[in-house]
């Protein structure tokens, strides 16, 4: 059961515990946590200011730590995928395929970022926070490069 996604300003082990642990506390059950499942990013295994060492200690127990680089938020992205494009007849997604198969045509030297047009007055406000949160993402501490990747492709977009 996902208990809660909350929003917080910064990626820092330290408020990403607090906010854990807030969720915990709005379900009433701190003290049932036997266990923690995380990417292993530093911002969650640093044994200083990681995650996973603030919500250990201040859960006042040992827990297990189970370390996973991507298959929980594959799950997560599966689910929105499935809402928003339907079920997949398995591997071969028909949308990924057609995209695959047209590469070669498409002419990589004439992009053009998203125009004006496409935002709403809901979606504008969406993409604004966006941007400013992978300008903020960069600018606070060097994301690693896949993610630096992901923040710059958002950016462009």
């Amino acid at each position: 059961m996902l208990l809660g996604v909350p929003k917080i300003g910064r990626g820092t082990g330290k408020q990403q515990a607090e906010a854990c642990l807030t969720t915990l506390d709005e379900w009433g059950i701190r003290q049932q946590i036997r266990g923690l499942v995380f990417d292993t990013t530093a911002s969650n295994t640093g044994l200083k200011n990681g995650a996973c060492t603030f919500i250990e200690h201040s859960l006042d127990h040992e827990v297990a730590w189970v370390a996973c680089r991507h298959h929980t938020m594959e799950l997560v992205l599966a689910s929105i995928f499935r809402a928003l494009f339907g079920p997949t007849g398995g591997p071969d997604v028909v949308l990924f395929k057609r995209f695959q198969t047209g590469w070669p045509y498409i002419d990589q030297s004439a992009y053009e970022t998203a125009s004006e047009d496409m935002f709403d007055s809901r979606t504008a406000v969406l993409r604004d926070e966006m941007v400013n949160f992978c300008k903020l993402a960069q600018e606070e501490s060097p994301p690693r490069e896949d993610y630096k990747e992901l923040l710059n492709l958002c950016i462009f977009f």
